[in-house]
């Protein structure tokens, strides 16, 4: 009998992924960025939206004051 293989399954690492569309010109700022770094494109998005989040405040326009 043959050894059994447990491989790890996708997403259980985790992370999750998803595609994006972007402008054309925010993808050649972003790869400018990532070519003066050490980091994969995806270290340094995931780096941006944590921090980016961090700052982010939701306004409601429609809410009185």
């Amino acid at each position: 009998m043959g050894k059994i293989q447990i491989k790890k399954q996708k997403g259980e690492d985790g992370y999750t992924s998803f595609s994006l569309r972007i402008p054309l010109q925010l993808s050649e700022q972003i790869n400018e960025l990532v070519s003066q770094t050490e980091l994969s494109r995806n270290e340094f998005l995931t780096i941006l939206i944590r921090e980016a989040l961090k700052e982010v405040e939701l306004v409601d326009p429609d809410r009185k004051k």
